[in-house]
């Protein structure tokens, strides 16, 4: 959006007795090209009264849109194009009483009206800039009790997780000494069976080694082993003779 004075001065450059066509103006709806082009066939004849009256009505009706436009696009919120505005409104009501063909006299109240109406309002704005409407108030108040309610929620059921969380810890620390206990307990039976395992290898690599030197032995033929009988037999006799003697007879 040109600013206000631009607009102003563009519809201005349209004097009520010289006639100034400039190539690159433009107002709010291209006012100087309306107002100008159709005033270009008449510009060499401009002394009758008629055609001054219609210049002239034609020039306010250019600046009364041209006026109705930069209003229109003024934002009541913000204030910073106000003095502009108001600076391009003195210049539009100075244009309006130089041709002299209506009374502005009442567009003056509107606008006096406006731009007081529009400072009270500013100022009362910025006064209350950190203060809030009632409904906005509560409406805030709603969302955060609500968030909090969420949160209050969702810590309710932390707790109640964490607590489950703390009595399946308690569990498996019993389970884990229960089994600690058996675990070493079994270390235990596994070490004592390893030991006897190991007695038990020791047992049958002597008896292995037995039975081979057994096998080694060279084994006594019928005729010895009578012989070795008849041998003892005799040791046998030989020594119950000692034992039968008598010393004296």
């Amino acid at each position: 959006m040109a600013p206000f004075s631009i607009k102003v001065e563009t519809s201005q450059n349209i004097s009520t007795t010289n006639v100034e066509v400039g190539a690159n103006r433009t107002g709010c709806l291209d006012v100087s090209k309306d107002l100008v082009h159709p005033l270009l066939g008449i510009a060499s004849t401009f002394e009758p009264k008629k055609t001054i009256f219609s210049f002239k009505l034609s020039y306010i009706c250019g600046m009364w849109r041209t006026l109705c436009e930069c209003i229109t696009q003024f934002s009541v919120e913000s204030s910073e194009n106000f003095k502009e505005l108001e600076a391009g409104v003195a210049l539009i009501l100075k244009g309006l009483r130089e041709v002299n063909i209506i009374n502005p006299s009442p567009l003056d109240v509107l606008l006096e009206d406006f731009f007081k109406k529009h400072g009270d309002y500013d100022v009362a704005r910025l006064s209350t800039s950190q203060k809030i409407t009632r409904d906005s108030h509560q409406e805030l108040i709603s969302a955060a009790q609500q968030c909090l309610d969420t949160a209050n929620e969702e810590r309710i059921n932390m707790e109640k997780q964490f607590v489950e969380l703390q009595k399946v810890l308690r569990r498996a620390e019993k389970e884990l000494k229960v089994w600690t206990s058996k675990k070493k307990k079994t270390i235990s039976l596994i070490e004592d069976h390893q030991k006897r395992l190991c007695q038990n290898q020791e047992t049958i690599t002597n008896r292995e080694d037995e039975i081979h030197a057994i096998e080694k032995i060279i084994l006594l033929l019928e005729t010895e082993i009578k012989e070795l009988a008849k041998l003892k037999e005799d040791v046998e006799t030989s020594l119950h003779k000692i034992l039968s003697h008598k010393l004296f007879p």
